[in-house]
């Protein structure tokens, strides 16, 4: 079957955004502008662990910072890879 790896927990853009930024140790500035809002853009999206932990047992371990971190550096070592 398919599952949701996630925590279920729903985070604002800019968290993710600024998290990423401190990953990278790079100053992230975040500029919002309501003239690009468009009416169709999904105000939130969370996914649920639950399927996941009932077939498993599994639960969220790793801080939300700690994989951001660790995604980061996968994608920095497939680019020095080429």
């Amino acid at each position: 079957g398919r599952f949701n790896l996630c925590s279920g927990r729903t985070r604002p853009l800019a968290e993710v955004i600024e998290a990423l930024g401190g990953a990278a140790a790079t100053d992230v500035e975040i500029e919002h502008r309501p003239e690009r809002a468009n009416r169709n853009d999904i105000d939130s999206i969370a996914g649920s662990p639950g399927r996941l932990e009932a077939a498993t047992g599994w639960s969220p371990q790793i801080a939300f910072e700690q994989s951001l971190a660790e995604m980061l550096e996968y994608g920095r070592a497939a680019v020095r890879a080429g």
